[in-house]
């Protein structure tokens, strides 16, 4: 009995007694397994939320990305349709990759396609695939991501990029959960959940014919609105601090530190990259720094050039009052009137 509890304290999963029921040792071994398995999954899920800057202390501090993991922890155990919205860099297929792997599918495979870089010769091919022969070299048959995704996951980013045709063609898989390859005639079943996302206004493209109302009210079951860098400031030190360590780690760099006015340039910079623009540049100051104090002339000028021209924005629409209209104007002028 104390080899077992020195050897569960070393990190073993369980011990059997003698003699050995070989019954027992099976469940014994699968039960191990889905333990083992279940904390692969678990790291892997906090990596890549670290990736994007959903650290646990900035979920625990930022009130807008308290409420998108609410709503991943809410839709995630389900089979219905997600669209998330965002700006680009928002880490919206990180978000994707978290409703897989905390649902029933995480076995499964996850699949993600961005059909704003396919072509739309190819997309139907991609989405479906194709037969044999179908067209000019297609030397062999070819399952489609519908089916490479079957009982797992498939994650369309920048659906709203699809032609009217490829449209029509995802509104009927959808519908019907059945396709059939490009030249073919055999009709598939597909047991896929369907996630996607899109950086742009869907209302504005209903509206301006492009893209499909039907199709859009079949994706957005569940909107996520994953809030952009500009709308969580207070995040910005941790995730700053975050990417420090991890790329100082990663390029063997000793450990770095940013000023108070370099902060302060930060926090107040315009980001349209968001996340995905901060880590680039925290990784850019890591390797070219020599100096373990970043300041604030350490920084790229892009962060502070949207900055300024934002401020000439501001003040085009908001041009400043006129010194002969302003109020104290008019009470200087007052006063020197009736000193007169």
């Amino acid at each position: 009995m104390e080899t077992a509890v020195e050897a569960i304290r070393a990190g073993a999963f369980d011990f059997i007694a003698k003699p050995l029921d070989l019954n027992l040792v099976r469940q014994q071994v699968r039960k191990a397994r889905e333990h083992y398995q279940l904390q692969l999954e678990n790291r892997s899920l906090r990596s890549q939320l670290a990736n994007a800057g959903e650290i646990s202390n900035i979920i625990e501090n930022c009130t807008a990305m308290q409420e998108v993991f609410h709503q991943i922890r809410q839709v995630a155990n389900t089979d219905a349709t997600v669209m998330i919205h965002g700006e680009s860099g928002t880490g919206k297929e990180l978000i994707a990759r978290a409703l897989h792997n905390l649902s029933d599918r995480s076995a499964g495979p996850f699949l993600a396609v961005n059909l704003g870089a396919l072509p739309e010769t190819l997309l139907e091919s991609e989405l479906f695939g194709h037969e044999k022969g179908s067209f000019s070299g297609a030397s062999r048959q070819k399952p489609g991501c519908f089916e490479q995704a079957n009982r797992g996951t498939l994650f369309l980013d920048e659906v709203t990029e699809m032609s009217a045709k490829s449209q029509v063609d995802l509104l009927r898989v959808l519908e019907t959960r059945q396709l059939t390859r490009v030249g073919g005639e055999e009709l598939l079943h597909t047991d896929v959940r369907i996630l996607s996302a899109t950086n742009t206004s869907v209302q504005d493209l209903i509206d301006d014919g492009t893209f499909r109302e039907d199709l859009y009210y079949r994706l957005n079951v569940v909107p996520i609105q994953v809030p952009s860098l500009r709308q969580r400031r207070d995040d910005i030190p941790l995730l700053v601090e975050h990417f420090l360590r991890h790329f100082c780690q990663r390029h063997n760099r000793t450990s770095r530190q940013v000023a108070p006015e370099a902060m302060q340039t930060l926090i107040a910079a315009h980001w349209p990259g968001n996340v995905r623009q901060l880590r680039n540049v925290m990784e850019r100051l890591v390797v070219t720094l020599m100096g373990d104090v970043i300041h604030d002339a350490d920084l790229p000028p892009e962060l502070t050039a949207p900055m300024f021209s934002q401020m000439s924005i501001d003040r085009t629409r908001n041009p400043p009052t006129p010194p002969e209209k302003s109020s104290r104007w008019l009470r200087d002028r007052k006063h020197v009137s009736a000193a007169r």
